[in-house]
């Protein structure tokens, strides 16, 4: 990563996997929108679009519009589409013949525990639980393999996994128990 940040193997992988997949559906929409011949793109829209994506999410783009201000293809730009987490994609659009996607409207921001969280902000916050309980469930893996002492380590588990599911419920969220599990 550019900020040197570290994660684990596991957690690197999946996001590799993930924005392979990704960059690779942007590669098959842009050779769907040469050969059509169309100079137009819709941009996808979702919830919890990180802030920068929320500009410019939804919309028609001229194809060299699109390019410039979606930074197609700087991947290492956190700004751009399909940088590292973006869910976003991007298909031909036919002026006339295709309709705009429906604009979603995010659920209002909610307070928790004496803390607002706007919808974006509740992912994030979903993202950190699922990390502390990734390494909790790591430590106590690491312990066990050595006979050592697990109880506060289970304890604390014990505690986060019932918060994730708490504000994750609060929030109308899904919890994505996906993320919470740990490859030994």
């Amino acid at each position: 990563f550019p900020s040197h940040d570290t994660i684990q193997l596991d957690t690197a992988a999946r996001n590799a996997v993930m924005s392979t997949s990704s960059r690779m559906s942007g590669e098959i929409s842009n050779a769907n929108i040469e050969e059509m011949g169309t100079g137009y793109v819709m941009v996808s829209e979702h919830w919890g679009a990180r802030p920068s994506h929320a500009l410019w999410q939804g919309k028609v783009y001229s194809y060299e519009e699109f390019k410039r201000i979606c930074h197609y293809g700087d991947y290492g730009n956190p700004d751009a589409i399909y940088s590292f987490n973006c869910r976003h994609s991007h298909y031909p659009f036919f002026p006339g013949i295709s309709k705009p996607q429906d604009t979603q409207t995010q659920p209002s921001p909610k307070v928790i525990n004496g803390k607002e969280y706007d919808y974006y902000s509740a992912t994030q916050k979903q993202r950190n639980y699922e990390r502390d309980i990734r390494a909790l469930k790591r430590e106590i893996n690491a312990q066990e393999s050595i006979k050592g002492d697990t109880t506060d380590l289970k304890a604390k588990l014990k505690k986060k996994q019932p918060e994730y599911n708490s504000f994750s419920r609060e929030m109308g969220i899904s919890t994505k128990p996906n993320r919470t599990r740990v490859i030994v």
